[in-house]
This record gives C-alpha cells, sequence and structure tokens, in this order.
C-alpha cells in the first residue's frame, strides 16, 4: 500500500508541474500579444533603458541615487540614456565600480 501511495504522489506532483508550466506559458502569451499589437508601447523611458543595462547591485545603487539626490538622479539616468542609445556605453552597468 505504500508503493501505492507512494506512486500516486509521483503522479500527482507531475501533474500538478504540467499544469503550472502550462499555465505560466498561457500567462507569458497572453502578456506577449498586447505588446506586439501597438509599436508605440516599445519605446522605453529612458530610466527603463538605463535599468536594463544594469547589473549586479545597479537598480539599488539606482533606486539610492534617486531617493537621496532625486533631481541629480534624473539628469544622470537621462545622460545614460543618451549614451546607451548611442552605443558609447554597451557593457552592464555595476553598481560596484
Amino acid at each position: 500500500m505504500s508503493e501505492d501511495d507512494s506512486e500516486l504522489q509521483r503522479l500527482q506532483a507531475k501533474r500538478l508541474a504540467e499544469m503550472q508550466k502550462n499555465i505560466s506559458s498561457r500567462e507569458t502569451m497572453a502578456s506577449v500579444e498586447p505588446t506586439s499589437e501597438s509599436p508605440k508601447e516599445k519605446i522605453l523611458s529612458p530610466r527603463d533603458l538605463v535599468v536594463k543595462q544594469l547589473g549586479f547591485r545597479g537598480l539599488e545603487v539606482l533606486t539610492n541615487a534617486e531617493s537621496q539626490f532625486p533631481n541629480e538622479a534624473k539628469v544622470v539616468i537621462e545622460k545614460l540614456c543618451e549614451l546607451i542609445k548611442t552605443g558609447e556605453i554597451s557593457e552592464i552597468l555595476d553598481g560596484g565600480k
């Protein structure tokens, strides 16, 4: 009987994993569809573009800078965005450097 229980648990776990995978793939497909319909949504804000280029601890450093120096951080974000768009900055920006 113990063998049957363990087999049943294994099958239930397998089925649960399949169901979770299906749900996550449906959610992914649902979130991709609206963005592909309107090209205007693909335009990222300067901050979003900079955040995509940040590495380890980069977002933490940016968030701290924005809370302590909001005006200066905005200027830095605009300049970083400009440099990223022109290709002058292509490497990942790390908060430790």
